[in-house]
């Protein structure tokens, strides 16, 4: 079949029958390691010491108006320059 020597299709199809494979087999295999104890640690002290994070000067920092309007200005300005140089 000539459809097959294109490379989308053979990626899609590829994509297509990993996912298969996955959906089929995968919880099979998470049932295995768990049975067999494989697993990751999961450690308490990680998630205290995200809580105890200092907070940093720009959290929460809203948008400050003025800037953008000087943003802005200067865009126009630099517009008009451009413009008028040509």
């Amino acid at each position: 079949m000539r459809v097959f020597q294109y490379i989308t299709f053979r990626a899609v199809m590829a994509a297509m029958t990993s996912l298969l494979i996955g959906l089929v087999f995968g919880p099979w295999v998470i049932r295995r390691l768990t049975a067999l104890k494989i697993g990751q640690p999961i450690r308490a002290y990680g998630v205290e010491a995200h809580h105890r994070q200092e907070r940093h000067a720009d959290d929460g920092r809203r948008a400050d108006p003025a800037r953008h309007r000087r943003l802005d200005a200067a865009l126009v300005r630099l517009d008009r320059t451009a413009s008028s140089g040509s």
